[in-house]
């Protein structure tokens, strides 16, 4: 196949689907229509190539561009992933700090965030807003944006025409995505965005989370967990006590069920948890399991909302109580026998006068 007659420049912070979606708007034609060129399957805006890429479709883009393997590569979230945990991008329980792409048909149903004035500054869609603790911009301190706030159809660029080619309009009802609204975003959240953004992208290393031994894969791990079981323990009345001591009002009502993990929140949501937990971490290992402990929070309560555990909560949970569930009382049924004859006579002498 032949390279591209034009071919644009990545930005440092860009996506993959974002570089393919403006080479296909440079080359006069749709998203959708450039995909099925290069990779010969319909099925490319059905997954999320930016996460990871697999070897052929690698090899596809790389007959057609003049970028390297490691440059298209470095244009998925693969790079920072991989430095901030453990599990293999094919693990079923992958790191669960992407926001994951749901798609009803040809539309997302999630993972497509935008800052309104990022995209009227650059029309590009940046690697950060794939971060499920990414709640607001960095850079404009407002929070992102999901959906066009005229149809309320979500952000979805990757479905704009080739005679109408600008991401900045919604591709159902043609709504300026850049004039939208602007949310305020809490400093406390932006604060504690700011500080897992600067460990995640430039490796920077802070000594005051209350961790075992500090690393990027340790710190994820253990927020991931307490994530889920604030969530879990919003739920129940028993742990108001919790909420209480962190100074968070339990007036937050969730969007979605209980059983949404944290990267399938909304932002509203997301920030909410973002708070608790940032308040948690401002707290030392002894004063946490001190807290928990008031709380009787028990060791299998704690630990049953996740699955990956970091030695942080393997530590703590070792601190916890292990409450052993007490043995339901056995039922001492009497053995039944028949009646003896003189016990039947008398029965039957009983009810003899109604039956005359």
């Amino acid at each position: 196949m032949l390279k591209l007659a034009i071919e644009c420049k990545p930005y440092s912070d860009e996506t993959l689907t974002s570089w393919i979606i403006r080479n296909s708007i440079a080359t006069g034609t749709d998203p959708k229509s450039f995909a099925l060129s290069v990779f010969h399957a319909n099925s490319t805006w059905y997954k999320d190539i930016d996460r990871h890429i697999d070897k052929k479709q690698l090899h596809q883009i790389n007959d057609v561009t003049n970028l390297s393997k490691q440059n298209i590569i470095d244009l998925t979230l693969e790079p920072i992933i991989l430095k901030n945990t453990d599990k293999h991008l094919s693990d079923p329980f992958k790191w669960g700090f992407i926001v994951p792409i749901g798609s009803k048909g040809s539309i997302r149903t999630s993972g497509m965030y935008y800052c309104p004035i990022c995209l009227k500054e650059n029309l590009y869609i940046r690697k950060y807003w794939k971060f499920a603790w990414y709640i607001a911009c960095p850079i404009h301190n407002n929070l992102l944006h999901l959906q066009c706030k005229k149809c309320n159809q979500t952000f979805s660029p990757h479905l704009i025409r080739y005679d109408f080619p600008d991401i900045c309009f919604c591709t159902n009802c043609r709504f300026d995505l850049t004039t939208a609204p602007l949310d305020t975003v809490s400093n406390e959240a932006l604060s504690f965005q700011n500080m897992l953004s600067d460990i995640a992208f430039e490796g920077r290393t802070i000594d005051s989370f209350p961790l075992v031994l500090f690393s990027p894969i340790e710190l994820f791990l253990t927020v991931e967990k307490l994530l889920s079981f604030l969530k879990y323990a919003y739920g129940h009345e028993k742990f108001d006590l919790l909420f209480m001591e962190l100074g968070i009002n339990k007036g937050h009502i969730f969007e979605k069920g209980n059983n949404m993990t944290f990267s399938r929140l909304n932002i509203k949501d997301r920030e909410f948890l973002l708070i608790s937990v940032s308040r948690l971490f401002k707290m030392s290992l002894d004063e946490i399991i001190t807290l928990f402990k008031k709380l009787q929070l028990n060791r299998r309560t704690f630990l049953k909302t996740f699955i990956h555990l970091s030695k942080t909560v393997e530590f703590i949970a070792s601190n916890l109580e292990t409450k052993k569930l007490p043995k339901p009382l056995r039922k001492v049924y009497k053995k039944i026998e028949p009646k003896s004859k003189e016990e039947v006579d008398l029965l039957f002498r009983e009810i003899e006068i109604y039956i005359k």
